[in-house]
Order: structure tokens, then sequence, then C-alpha cells
């Protein structure tokens, strides 16, 4: 009897010691960036859009500003309240970095509709609102932001309180020409051979299009073939030689 007791009290402790972890963190409130709703719980997606590249180049001329949008998390627990939180722009050594009012709307120190996770919720979208200023025809600029603290939120993981978006309004690698579509169909990605790939296919070849199309292996050969016969009869029809991209270096598409 001695002996199931203390088995008893024993199991009693080990369950209090369990549970305490749990319901201090209920007590904290911590805001993070995510990746969308549907890859949380998929391998190797954690960290996925931490960066994001957007380019104007494909919209009328009268279109001067376009949105991004970036997943936000809320860990300890639903409220029934609206919480707002904080984020500032964080420079980023050696590019050029965005200005707020010229390449994009800043960032409201008040939260409002943008920065909110509604009561009942612990989850939203972030929108920002990037402009197209006449400075994008020539470079690229980048927006990197920062997560912050206030007296609705401690932030949470190092690596998850940061987002950065670089844009530009000329032709731009997309994020889905990855090495591995490099490899085996399009070769290294240059502003000239994506202007001329979109000349030969009437295709944008931007991250929809691309995302779309490297699963369909049979339609990525076609398109490889396509290109590589348009290429060689361009170079052979050429008075000033075989096509070259911006950095003088000769374009070529995987055989």
């Amino acid at each position: 009897m001695i002996k199931y007791l203390l088995l008893a009290l024993l199991s009693a402790s080990l369950w209090s010691c369990k549970q305490e972890p749990y319901n201090t963190f209920e007590d904290i409130q911590i805001i993070q960036f995510g990746p969308a709703p549907e890859d949380l719980y998929v391998s190797g997606r954690e960290l996925r859009n931490r960066v994001k590249a957007h380019t104007f180049v494909y919209e009328p001329e009268e279109k001067l500003l376009d949105t991004v949008y970036f997943d936000v998390y809320a860990l300890g627990g639903m409220k029934n309240k609206d919480r707002f939180f904080f984020f500032v722009q964080e420079a980023v050594p050696d590019v050029e970095n965005a200005i707020p009012g010229v390449h994009y709307q800043a960032f409201d120190k008040e939260g409002g509709d943008l920065c909110v996770i509604k009561a009942n919720t612990v989850y939203t979208k972030l929108p920002v609102v990037l402009l197209r200023d006449p400075s994008l025809k020539k470079k690229t600029v980048v927006l990197k932001f920062k997560l912050f603290p206030n007296e609705e939120f401690v932030v949470g993981e190092k690596e998850k309180l940061w987002r950065e978006v670089s844009y530009t309004d000329q032709l731009s690698k997309p994020d889905a020409w990855t090495a591995n579509v490099a490899k085996y169909y399009l070769g290294e990605y240059s502003s000239e051979k994506h202007r001329f790939m979109i000349k030969v296919t009437q295709q944008r070849w931007d991250e929809q299009m691309i995302t779309e199309a490297v699963p369909q292996t049979d339609l990525m050969m076609y398109y490889k073939a396509v290109l590589n016969a348009a290429l060689i009869k361009n170079n052979n029809e050429s008075t000033t030689g075989p096509l070259r991209d911006e950095n003088r270096q000769l374009i070529v598409f995987p055989r």
C-alpha cells in the first residue's frame, strides 16, 4: 500500500511539473512571422517567404502601387480584443534601401488595420504597400522590416522576427528560377535572357508562370527546345554576333 501511495504521489508531482511550462507559456503573448497557413506543418517550409522579390515591369504604366503580404502569428492563445503589434524598417548594409514615402507607404507607428491581430484570432496577413517610383526603372531597392515588442507582445524566435522584399521596375530574377531550374531547363539568369524568353514564347516567365510550369516536365522540355531553336536562329541571322546579356556573357540554354 505504501509503495502504491508513493507511486501515486510521484506521478502527481511529475504531472504538475509538466503542466507548469504550458501554463506559463499561456501567460506570454508572442508575435512572430511564419509561413502561409497551408505550409505551417510542412517539413522544410517553416522559414519560407522570408525574402520576396517583386517587379512592376509587367504592370501597365498607370499602376503606381502594389501590395505584398506577409504572414504574422500570435502565440499564447486568443484574446477577446484587438491586439496591435509594432514593426519598423531595418537598414540592410551594402544595398539600396527603400525610402519611406518614396518607395513604400511609411509604416504607421500606431498600428491601425495594417498591423493588428483581430479579437479571437491568432493570425493575420500584413500588407506592405510598394510605390512605383520612377527611380525603380534603373535600380532595385530592398525593404527589410523587423517586429518589436510592445505592451501587447514580446517577440518570438530570432529568425522569425524579420521579413524582406526587393523590388524594381525592371525585369528581375523570380524566386522560382532555382538552381535546379537553371541546371535542367533555363540556364543562368540574366535580364537580357529573360527578355528574349518573353519575346520568343509570349510568356511572362514570372514567379507564377515558372512555379506552375516546372512540375510539368514535358512542358518545360518543350520550352527548352523552342528557346534553343530560337537562339540558334537568332545567332545565325545576327549581324552583330551571338546574343549576349547585359554583362556581355553569351546567352545559352541547357541542351
